[in-house]
């Protein structure tokens, strides 16, 4: 396997990861929104287990970015103060 190839493995992983990362993160917010609407303890817990999943996913997704990149990177922070000021809001 040429170092070629691995790095373009590499980079097709980290695309994925950051974009599943950004979906999840999407994901929590309209779980999050819906819980407030809801209020149940079940949609709660479920936005507080959204949320929790989507924290994970963008600090995996944040390994593969490199600091030169600087869009991504503040993409990935943006959604990931975004999701910790709402996982504020259950506690």
């Amino acid at each position: 396997m040429t170092q070629l190839d691995r790095s373009g493995r590499f980079l097709a992983q980290a695309g994925q990861s950051i974009s599943e990362a950004l979906d999840c993160a999407q994901s929590a917010h309209q779980s999050v929104m819906q819980a407030q609407i809801g209020l149940t303890m079940q949609e709660i817990e479920y936005a507080q287990n959204r949320v929790h999943e989507a924290l994970l996913r963008i600090y995996q997704a944040q390994q593969f970015v490199s600091p030169e990149n600087e869009r991504l990177s503040a993409q990935l922070q943006i959604e990931h103060d975004r999701l910790l000021q709402e996982y504020q809001l259950f506690k």
